[in-house]
């Protein structure tokens, strides 16, 4: 279920003397098996963008068609936001029901399903995420620790089984062990959702996870990229004012430093096991 855009342009404040464009004629398609990846400075559009994909946002100038559907034209909203789950940045702050299960019940509810089926969708999207089922779905989700909040509200929009799957920013204000488990919970969706879509402004994530990623500025798609192009051009990172991995960064270190290391891995397992057979090459076949 592609997602294609076409000439999409959007004002706020539309029609008043606020008036502004946040979007500039925008085009590009979404496959899917993408796990696409956007990215660029605060303020460069990409929020308005990826709300346009569940109709959030309206379209006013152009045409973003999800699945076939012309969102331009007149659609059932209910329907497409079925297909399409958005998670926003700290998703925690929408949870708003008395217990975890109401909170991951309310949107299956919404679609009209019958009790069993909502049963077996909230039971299975608690435990997606990582949760104990049985511990925590007669507690209050604002009695859990922080990361366990984000993970009953990322769950609530699993349980509305979503073929395409809008992140934004769904690792901010978490610890790095925090950002780690999340990211890997995210990977494990890619068997449930057609198409993932992450915004982030960590490079390190994006790089490790994402097959594709588009550049924002200003309101414009300044590129679309396959990871390794991006990450191992310097050139244009810097024109982009985007910051380098840190595996790409360390792989560079360790290069001026005397190793010889290929520089072409966004992979830190890899650089790791490179980096370990470089220093025992160096010791002459001993251990590291």
């Amino acid at each position: 279920m592609p997602v294609e855009i076409r000439g999409l342009s959007y004002d706020y404040d539309q029609k008043t003397k606020f008036q502004k464009r946040a979007l500039f004629d925008i085009g590009f398609t979404v496959r899917d098996g993408d796990f696409l990846g956007i990215v660029g400075h605060t303020g460069s559009g990409k929020s308005t963008l990826v709300t346009h994909f569940n109709a959030l946002n309206r379209v006013q100038q152009g045409t973003v068609v999800v699945d076939g559907v012309d969102l331009s034209q007149k659609f059932d909203y209910k329907a497409l936001r079925a297909k399409v789950g958005m998670v926003f940045q700290y998703p925690e702050y929408q949870l708003f029901d008395e217990t975890v299960y109401k909170d991951v019940a309310f949107g299956p509810k919404n679609l009209g399903l019958d009790e069993r089926e909502i049963a077996v969708r909230v039971e299975a999207a608690i435990r997606m995420v990582g949760l104990d089922y049985d511990a925590v779905k007669e507690r209050s989700p604002f009695e859990l620790s922080g990361g366990q909040m984000r993970r009953a509200a990322i769950a609530g929009v699993l349980a509305m089984r979503p073929e395409i799957l809008i992140l934004d920013e769904p690792t901010a204000g978490l610890d790095p062990r925090g950002k780690r488990e999340v990211m890997r919970l995210i990977q494990g969706f890619r068997a449930m959702c057609k198409i993932i879509v992450m915004i982030s402004h960590n490079m390190d994530e994006v790089a490790a996870n994402c097959s594709r990623i588009i550049v924002m500025n200003e309101g414009r798609v300044y590129g679309d990229y396959a990871p390794e192009e991006l990450f191992h051009n310097e050139e244009l990172l810097s024109a982009l004012r985007i910051d380098m991995p840190a595996v790409c960064t360390l792989t560079r270190r360790l290069n001026e430093r005397g190793f010889s290391l290929p520089e072409d891995t966004l992979d830190e397992a890899v650089l790791l096991e490179r980096l370990v057979g470089a220093v025992r090459a160096k010791r002459g076949g001993g251990h590291a």
